[in-house]
């Protein structure tokens, strides 16, 4: 699989643990030092997530590169060393491993606005929807608006619902969902803008 992302070699790796040692996951990353400007994946996000949702969060809160070292850190700290040295190795040949995602990636219209651009990742990768809602709420978002995405039951649902109503705005709504998305997610962002 020359295609493999980051994200699908966290997700195997997490799949190597049982479900004790992927508790033991959780809470180390919970409390494992960070780079300074970095934060904690919330407590209540990581109680039941399984790998996949995870690795999503690891990639989604710290970006692609930085995302795969947290999680190396904590397996070493969680004594997976054998873990984190396949993680290691995959990740880091980027001739091979992760050149195609360069590859793949879509021509890019000039004119094309960075929340369109990147639809289907936000879609899928933010996790601070509401946050993200409540700095929208009154400019672009009205109260019933509001309620009607807070209404969907899980983030990549609330983020659909969003976008719903991104069709009928102008650049100027598109820019403050940019800020509220710099401002919440600004990690997940900074990694879209480097693609």
């Amino acid at each position: 699989k020359s295609c493999t992302t980051r994200r699908d070699h966290l997700v195997d790796t997490l799949k190597n643990l049982t479900k004790i040692e992927l508790k033991e996951f959780n809470s180390k990353l919970t409390d494992i030092e960070l780079k300074e400007d970095y934060t904690h994946i919330p407590r209540g996000e990581l109680e039941r997530a399984e790998c996949v949702e995870i690795a999503t969060l690891l990639i989604s809160h710290y970006g692609k590169a930085y995302g795969v070292e947290v999680a190396i850190s904590v397996l070493k700290a969680i004594n997976q060393r054998d873990l984190a040295d396949k993680l290691t190795k995959a990740t880091r040949v980027p001739g091979q491993v992760l050149a195609p995602i360069f590859l793949q990636k879509k021509a890019r219209s000039p004119g094309m606005h960075f929340v369109d651009r990147h639809r289907e990742q936000l879609i899928q990768r933010v996790t601070l929807v509401e946050g993200v809602m409540d700095k929208l709420l009154g400019d672009v978002l009205d109260n019933e608006e509001y309620q009607t995405i807070k209404a969907e039951r899980t983030n990549p649902m609330k983020m659909r619902k969003l976008y719903e109503f991104t069709l009928s705005w102008n650049k100027y709504c598109k820019d403050q969902l940019y800020e509220a998305l710099k401002d919440k997610c600004k990690f997940l962002v900074k990694d879209l803008e480097e693609e």
